[in-house]
């Protein structure tokens, strides 16, 4: 039977989080699969093709649009392929694909990693050494690394010693959109689709630093990633240096260790320094960050495949 690529249709999940657990390194669950097809910001049904063969969904990609200032940028947040299909030129299929299907939408830049929110990896492991190696051929260029760090959350009390300094830390109540909006307004639109989505779990998975009904910091966890990471976290510029941002940060980890964790990951970091001198944080997995100008982009010769039912 000859190979099929379609768009997914929302019964498909089921399909993908089977494909993923044949083709990923990382393990996954279906409602973790089903966060990173459905709850897609600015969802484009157009980007999330598979290939089929004898009604066996042997590969996907699913691709995202994100506009930074004015650029418009887009690429595969996910590309997997079923072992047995590996190395016949599928993924290369599947790319192709889904940079036409960009390119038509009228993106500025081809990325893969650099996408935020909703993803897996920030970029590619450095361990995909296959993934690699079809982008290079592909054209993309290397654009930069993320460090995702690793934490221990067993032995140690979390919040002892902490100091909220006048401060009120407390859980987000479910369904608490003035956070996501809050967030939104000082940290743009992917930290607000991250503290939606916290706020939105039951129970929610973000912590609050309040103060006369004002907020002053917030931290979540498991909103993009792997279930398990940390992040993202914030706190108000002009409190910033007093402690308040590690008193967030270790509430976070208790509330993390309590709900069954004993490692986690925080996610993409910046302030290295931080996380190891308050949570004795190391070094976890790094994860590529690639580009393409949509100039290297082949023209499209044929209209795209209609969307199926």
């Amino acid at each position: 039977m000859k190979i099929q690529i379609r768009e997914l249709s929302a019964s498909d999940c089921a399909y993908v989080f089977a494909l993923a657990q044949r083709s990923l390194s990382d393990p996954v669950d279906e409602r973790l699969i089903r966060r990173l097809v459905t709850a897609e910001p600015d969802a484009r049904p157009d980007l999330h093709v598979a290939a089929w063969h004898d009604q066996r969904m042997i590969g996907v990609a699913l691709g995202s649009v994100r506009r930074h200032d004015d650029l418009l940028t887009g690429g595969a947040r996910l590309l997997a392929v079923d072992p047995a299909w590996q190395r016949r030129g599928l993924g290369t299929r599947l790319l192709n694909e889904l940079e036409q299907r960009l390119q038509a939408i009228g993106v500025h830049e081809l990325r893969v990693g650099n996408l935020a929110p909703n993803y897996l990896w920030p970029g590619v492991p450095e361990t995909n050494l296959a993934m690699q190696a079809l982008l290079a051929q592909q054209g993309y260029e290397l654009a930069g690394e993320t460090l995702n760090m690793t934490v221990e959350l067993n032995g140690r009390d979390w919040l002892a010693g902490t100091d909220p300094k006048q401060w009120s830390i407390r859980h987000a109540r479910y369904g608490e959109t003035a956070l996501a909006a809050w967030a939104g307004e000082r940290w743009g639109a992917a930290w607000q689709w991250e503290a939606m989505q916290a706020v939105s779990a039951d129970p929610p998975t973000a912590l609050i630093a309040e103060r006369d009904g004002e907020y002053g910091g917030f931290a979540c966890w498991d909103v993009s990633g792997f279930w398990g990471t940390f992040g993202p976290t914030g706190v108000e510029e002009a409190l910033q240096g007093h402690g308040l941002g590690r008193t967030l940060l270790c509430a976070t980890l208790a509330a993390m260790a309590s709900a069954g964790y004993r490692q986690i990951e925080i996610g993409w970091v910046g302030p290295q320094a931080f996380y190891t001198r308050i949570a004795g944080a190391r070094p976890g997995r790094i994860c590529f960050l690639y580009r393409k100008p949509i100039s290297l982009v082949d023209p499209i010769e044929r209209d795209l495949p209609q969307r199926q039912p």
